[in-house]
């Protein structure tokens, strides 16, 4: 056997291997890029004529305001997510009708869809409808809020320099988050049903349970005028089916609000956080293209649990389908597929992934010394970490940061290479809420940092 024809041949296919793994890349950085840019433009400010009598403010809020005209009033769906902003939205849609207010429609609890509604009430008392689990703050035990509130504001980016937000498909991207909230007033017309139908100033419309990004999730369908407002069911995005704020959505459900809207054939598509989509057809690919996406995830999921996969093995293996991955709105900008996986197998199995290695592990700080001995001592250690971020090996570099930090070792200097490294990786992230969270906790750590190192 000639071993040097083999060797290049070997050779050869690797580098073909590596050429296509390059253009993969390229074509997916390409559709990320692409993404972000279309995104960018669903945030300037204005005002979207969907179709007759039924308006969008989009630009304005973090989540788009609706108005929908009546014979001798007007319905407001969501009311963006603070008073400042809904004030500027008011004063545009005076410029169309002054007819006044008769209705309120909350599609959900998020509070970028219900914090400028004192604006618009004006002291008068109106009509708001929800759905009767309507959970205002989002919070499911108030001794959780503060750690809500911090993680949230992490994820959001809310203290970072608004240059570095990415759009990730929410139009609050570069829009300030004071006071959000301030004007939220809760609702007092409640439903129970799985479907409500109503009359409010001559606009036949139903409000329909659709539990999905929240559990209190409703849709707005006009049969008339064939509009639909889904809320945040869907938006230009893979959808943040777990958040990294500490949210799980259940992922079930969701695919089956996305039945029921199909079942609509609307041809109109309101979306609390994209610009609205025109044409039955187009709607129904979009929707059924985004169900296909979140259902393979699912079944996937729970494929490989199953067969007693770890959430480790899981997330190495579970992809959406080659048909799926190059859509644009299924792009990793905002959710994530991993996350999702991980939430899905914690929603049902828990936190033990089975095996036993993990039922009693040692504490973080004994793991560490531990490790620490292995390389030589907390200083040999401290220059690999040091040697790992000069190699661009940052999550490495992450994780021998957490031991040193764990063993108290030089905690001013090593939190700033811990921030450094976060900055680091933030630079190459495209996932709005991953790049949000590293710049918040390395803005966090050099604050500590400064103030250790200056001691």
């Amino acid at each position: 056997m000639n071993y040097e024809l083999v060797c290049n041949a070997i050779a050869n296919i690797f580098k073909i291997l590596g050429l296509l793994g390059l253009l993969f890349f390229l074509n997916s950085s390409s559709i990320l890029a692409d993404n972000l840019g279309n995104l960018h433009q669903e945030c300037q400010p204005k005002i979207i004529e969907v179709t007759s009598g039924v308006y969008v403010a989009v630009g304005n809020t973090r989540a788009h305001i609706t108005l929908i005209e009546g014979d001798n009033g007007v319905i407001i769906v969501d009311t963006g997510d603070n008073i400042a902003a809904a004030e500027r939205v008011i004063t545009q849609f005076q410029n169309i009708t002054q007819k006044p207010i008769a209705a309120i429609i909350y599609t959900h609890s998020h509070y970028d869809h219900t914090g400028g509604t004192r604006a618009f009430l004006n002291g008068d008392r109106i009509p708001i409808y929800a759905r009767a689990n309507f959970q205002a703050g989002g919070v499911k035990d108030n001794k959780l809020q503060q750690i809500d509130r911090d993680r949230t504001s992490f994820q959001h980016g809310t203290f970072i320099d608004p240059k570095e937000i990415i759009a990730v498909n929410k139009t609050w991207c570069k829009l300030p988050i004071k006071n959000g909230g301030d004007g939220f007033v809760p609702p007092n017309h409640r439903f129970t049903q799985e479907r409500v139908s109503l009359n409010i100033a001559g606009i036949a419309l139903e409000l329909v349970a659709a539990p999905g990004e929240t559990d209190d999730q409703l849709y707005v369908w006009l049969p008339d005028k064939k509009v639909l407002l889904c809320g945040d069911n869907y938006y230009r995005a893979f959808p943040n089916l777990y958040s990294i704020r500490g949210s799980y959505r259940d992922v079930k459900q969701w695919v089956r609000s996305l039945d029921k809207i199909l079942s609509e054939e609307p041809e109109y598509l309101i979306s609390g956080h994209s610009l609205p989509i025109t044409g039955e057809e187009k709607i129904k690919l979009i929707i059924t293209d985004y169900r296909d996406g979140i259902d393979s995830i699912f079944t996937q999921t729970l494929a490989g649990m199953s067969r007693g996969l770890t959430p480790d093995e899981l997330v190495e293996v579970v992809k959406l389908p080659p048909e799926l991955a190059t859509k644009p709105y299924l792009q990793e900008n905002y959710g994530n597929i991993p996350w999702t996986v991980r939430g899905i197998y914690n929603h049902y199995l828990g936190w033990f992934d089975g095996n036993p290695t993990h039922l009693f592990p040692l504490s973080t700080r004994e793991n560490a010394t531990r490790i620490s001995r292995l390389v030589g001592g907390k200083e040999k250690l401290w220059q690999v970490a040091q040697n790992a971020f000069t190699a661009e090996d940052y999550q490495w570099t992450l994780e021998l940061t957490d031991y040193l930090l764990a063993l108290e070792f030089q905690t001013g200097a090593v939190k700033e290479l811990k921030a450094e490294t976060l900055k680091s990786l933030a630079q190459k992230e495209t996932n709005g809420n991953a790049k949000h969270y590293y710049l918040s906790i390395a803005q966090k750590l050099q604050h500590h940092s400064k103030i250790l190192l200056n001691d």
